[in-house]
């Protein structure tokens, strides 16, 4: 999941001309790999997630957290 979170993250980063500790920290990844939102609101609950980054961009992440735990399910089951 935290791949996906950083591919997510770069390519925020290009997009927006920030540096992708900008776009949201490496504590804030590992925070949110920890609790596995599924959902916005989810997603808002983690600590260091502010509103204003589920607003702008929570979809997204909720998308790259789905994609991460379909992927470690699938590992998990080899």
């Amino acid at each position: 999941m935290l791949d996906e979170l950083r591919t997510w993250r770069a390519a925020a980063a290009r997009v927006s001309g920030l540096r992708p500790d900008f776009v949201c920290s490496d504590a804030v990844l590992d925070a949110i790999v920890s609790a596995a939102p599924t959902d916005l609101e989810g997603l808002v609950a983690v600590p260091g997630v502010e509103r204003s980054l589920v607003d702008s961009v929570g979809s997204r992440i909720v998308a790259a957290v789905s994609r991460g735990l379909e992927r470690r399910a699938v590992l998990e089951s080899r």
